[in-house]
């Protein structure tokens, strides 16, 4: 495949470099023309762009792969064709990927290792939601940058993706699609793909990363190819005896040669992976429910303390107090001194005690009201702009 040469344009896209090269294609770091941003371009081989199928499927897959909104995807700009050549571009991001870091660092830490991964199984059930799999999972494929102080992993060549249960690995022309050392079973016979596929090939990325070597190293692809259909999943702890004894069968199960013997799910995986490496496991429920509070609390302050009764709120209150007071001694004492009083004038003292008893009910009744009023205002002087405006 030629290289494009710093300079030259593709689709409104100036090529400054190469990023870097995969069996796929190569990627160049580029400026898009039209809104002068970095980005990253990937030119698809020639071999796979001169298949019909193949690039039909291509664009309408990348429609579909743009569609997905993650924060561990790799948002996609444009994919389509110019001058022959089949092209994509996405954000670039600043950093390596993750075989450059295991080639770097060698082994990883296991929780940091499980962390990695589960982000990127955050990715793929992203994907999977949507009825995508990505079916070329690798480290070259996970892009790991520092984002305020800590690393953030992106998944990236989603344009390359397929249906979930698809037929097949294969290209029409028989090209295989995906890298031999991350590859499931099911994508080499050419069954049907799901997203259990993409588990087995991050349950080979999770080991790699913890060993620091493809789960079936061979010489050649045939051999690999052969490991990977009939050889029981190496155990990493032979790689690293001192690793968590857990981290064993949970990769045994993602590597399952059987795709009803892994976990259903990315994000399972990645669960049981966290809890093994010894990294506290968070659920979906917990996330939802975290994010909730912190939403619920944000822009919030202790509210003032309570102010005291306005002077209106007072007199009134006093006002029904002695009322009240008026009412409960105008009986007895009409009483005590009419020493003959009149059936009529009996009826004028009770209707004039119950008349007491209203106007004091309702005179404490408004400087109650008022009080909780006054109260309520003072309170939401505490209470972000959202509440203020109930």
């Amino acid at each position: 495949m030629a290289l494009l040469s710093p300079g030259s344009v593709l689709a409104d896209h100036r090529v400054d470099g190469v990023a870097g090269r995969g069996g796929m294609g190569i990627v160049y770091r580029a400026t898009d023309l039209a809104l002068d941003r970095p980005v990253a371009l990937k030119v698809i081989s020639p071999e796979l762009a001169e298949e019909e199928s193949f690039r039909e499927r291509f664009k309408r897959e990348s429609r579909l792969a743009a569609a997905i909104r993650h924060p561990h995807v790799i948002p996609i700009h444009r994919a389509g064709e110019e001058e022959g050549q089949l092209f994509i571009t996405m954000d670039y991001v600043e950093g390596p990927d993750l075989r450059g870091l295991i080639a770097r660092e060698g082994r990883l830490e296991p929780r940091r290792a499980a962390r990695l991964v589960s982000e990127v199984a955050e990715a793929l059930d992203a994907a999977h939601a949507r009825g995508l799999v990505h079916r070329d999972i690798k480290p070259a494929n996970v892009l790991v940058a520092e984002e305020n102080g800590r690393e953030h992993c992106y998944l990236t060549d989603f344009g390359l993706t397929k249906r979930l249960a698809s037929k097949s690995g294969m290209t029409k022309t028989g090209t295989f699609v995906g890298t031999i050392d991350y590859t499931a079973p099911e994508q080499i016979q050419g069954a049907p793909l799901d997203a259990r596929t993409d588990v087995y090939a991050l349950g080979c990325v999770l080991y790699e990363a913890l060993s620091g070597e493809a789960p079936y190293p061979r010489d050649s692809e045939v051999p690999k190819m052969w490991a990977h259909l009939h050889e029981p999943p190496p155990s990493v702890r032979a790689r690293s005896s001192e690793l968590p004894l857990r981290l064993d069968d949970v990769l045994k199960r993602a590597m399952a040669k059987e795709p009803g013997d892994r976990y259903p799910s990315a994000g399972e995986f990645a669960r049981a992976a966290l809890g093994a490496a010894g990294e506290p496991v968070t659920t979906e429920r917990d996330h939802d429910r975290r994010v909730l509070e912190s939403e619920g609390q944000r822009g919030r302050r202790e509210p003032p303390p309570p102010p005291p009764p306005s002077l209106g709120s007072i007199a009134i209150a006093a006002f029904g107090g002695l009322f009240m007071v008026a009412a409960g001694t105008i009986g007895p004492v009409g009483i005590a001194t009419g020493e003959d009083l009149t059936p009529a004038g009996v009826l004028y003292l009770f209707v004039l005690m119950i008349l007491c008893y209203a106007v004091a009910a309702f005179a404490l009744k408004h400087a109650a009201s008022s009080y909780r009023t006054r109260r309520e205002r003072h309170a939401l002087e505490g209470a972000p702009p959202a509440e203020r405006k109930r």
